[in-house]
């Protein structure tokens, strides 16, 4: 939700993401490192959530209502939930080796 804890964090973050970028153009004269350490840290939580999700929840009993259901949109969701922080660390370890880098 928009207001809640994460949603707040998440909007500071972004925050963050911005003045990363005057700092490091302020300071260099070009955009790069401390934007993909703000960019890292975003996507970490991210994974980090999706985590703590599965522990609490049961994506292959969302499978199991999907595929019987009938409805071939129903498959969505647990597509969703199985994969989308898998997408996030991917571009977690991308933006943490571009900060590296920098």
């Amino acid at each position: 939700a928009l207001f809640s804890k994460q949603g707040q964090f998440c909007t500071l973050l972004w925050g963050a993401a911005y003045a990363a970028v005057a700092f490091d153009g302020k300071n260099s004269g070009q955009v790069g490192k401390y934007v993909w350490l703000v960019f890292t840290l975003e996507k970490a939580y991210y994974v980090l959530h999706w985590a703590r999700w599965h522990m609490k929840n049961d994506v292959g009993k969302m499978w199991k209502t999907a595929t019987g259901s009938g409805d071939p949109l129903a498959i969505l969701t647990p597509v969703f939930y199985s994969t989308y922080g898998l997408g996030d660390a991917v571009f977690a370890a991308l933006y943490a080796t571009l900060f590296l880098q920098g």
